[in-house]
């Protein structure tokens, strides 16, 4: 079949995965440390289940409402002109758990209807290590004992051989404290491929029959 035209997006939305307490944060702040290079925004889904008061009392309107605001600053990132100075592709980073496909094909239609590329970075982090490093934090960033192995037992995992909207995904290690900078550069390795497929590649063109 005939390729669609290139169209340059505005920027590419990276959707973060992975189990709580897997080093998800830590990479981000590797991603931020490079922003002498690329413009990036990190908008972290748990300052929106703060605010909307999930972790003192949760509840399934709670969290549904935080999930909207956290979506809707997505769109506010996604709609800021772009910075005349930088040459690399901006980012905007959806630092959350998003285990589910249905959560991340959620973000892609995001990013696509704001004229953006898309990839997914999972960060993968053995069970036991997640519980370890859960087990010594404190307040809001600690979660309960049961949400790790439940999580674990749910998380769908990218795809993207088999899912087209998936296809620039990657998986990078989130178990060794000192691997946030390598896996930092991974994920802006598949950030690039995504940019580089343009709106052919997901950022504005219609998704194709398999990217449901």
């Amino acid at each position: 079949p005939k390729q669609p035209a290139y169209v340059e997006p505005e920027g590419v939305l990276l959707a973060l995965a992975g189990l709580p307490a897997a080093g998800k944060s830590t990479i981000t702040r590797a991603l931020l440390a490079r922003e002498d290079e690329r413009a990036v925004k990190i908008v972290s889904f748990d300052d929106d289940l703060d605010r909307a008061g999930a972790f003192d009392a949760w509840s399934p309107e709670t969290w549904h409402a935080a999930r909207a605001a956290s979506l809707d600053r997505l769109r506010a990132a996604c709609a800021l002109p772009r910075d005349p100075h930088r040459t690399r592709p901006r980012i905007v980073v959806a630092d959350d758990n998003n285990p589910l496909r249905s959560m991340r094909h959620e973000l892609y239609q995001l990013a696509r209807d704001a004229g953006w590329a898309y990839a997914t970075g999972h960060v993968d982090c053995g069970v036991a290590e997640c519980e370890r490093r859960n087990a010594a934090r404190e307040g809001r960033a600690r979660v309960p004992d049961e949400t790790i192995a439940k999580m674990a037992g749910e998380l769908e995992r990218p795809q993207p051989e088999r899912k087209g909207w998936e296809r620039f995904s990657v998986t990078v290690p989130g178990d060794a404290p000192d691997a946030a900078p390598a896996a930092a550069e991974t994920l802006l390795t598949v950030v690039d491929a995504a940019y580089t497929a343009g709106g052919g590649g997901g950022a504005g063109g219609a998704a194709a029959p398999n990217q449901k």
